[in-house]
């Protein structure tokens, strides 16, 4: 049974690694994503002052290249990021579809195990019924063997033990 409590810590931990792993993931690309938007906005800086005169154009084609260049491998870098996130996303699922069969155990084990318990107080208290049940026949002073006219259990007590309704 520890077993399944082991399994339940497992699987919160997995799908806790998992979603760390897609969340840094996600803060990656976020980062990627404004590092591009700096380098278009770079770009569109330079074209401008190519257009004002600020800057002549051989300067301005060299920036623009070296731009271009981070901007290609920082797009090449956002794809695999990409690529990753996508997988970590299946990782969530499987590590969020494994939680919930480990917590579905535990509540399986744990309704079963109050079950058990309660099945062992009503055969206590079935056990204290019938030893009363012989110290009543035995005050009665029968000697036939028999608790017939000596003690009838109540309509509700026949109801809830041959009903097919549960008493709530």
């Amino acid at each position: 049974m520890d077993h399944l409590y082991k399994a339940l810590v497992r699987a919160e931990a997995e799908h806790k690694a998992a979603t760390v792993a897609c969340e840094q993931i996600v803060n990656t690309t976020s980062s990627i994503n404004q590092r591009l938007a700096e380098k278009a906005q770079a770009r569109a800086q330079i074209v401008g002052d190519v257009q004002s005169g600020k800057i002549d154009e051989a300067l301005a084609a060299l920036r623009l290249a070296v731009i271009d260049a981070d901007a290609r491998d920082l797009s090449a870098f956002l794809a695999q990021e990409q690529q990753r996130e996508a997988g970590t996303a299946v990782d969530i699922d499987a590590a969020a579809q494994k939680l919930e069969r480990a917590k579905a155990a535990v509540d399986a084990y744990e309704h079963s195990q109050a079950e058990t318990a309660l099945d062992k107080a009503i055969l206590v208290l079935e056990e204290k019924l019938l030893m009363a049940l012989a110290e009543r026949y035995v005050a009665s002073g029968r000697t036939n063997r028999s608790l017939w006219n000596l003690w009838s259990p109540s309509a509700k007590l026949v109801a809830a033990v041959t009903s097919y309704e549960a008493m709530i």
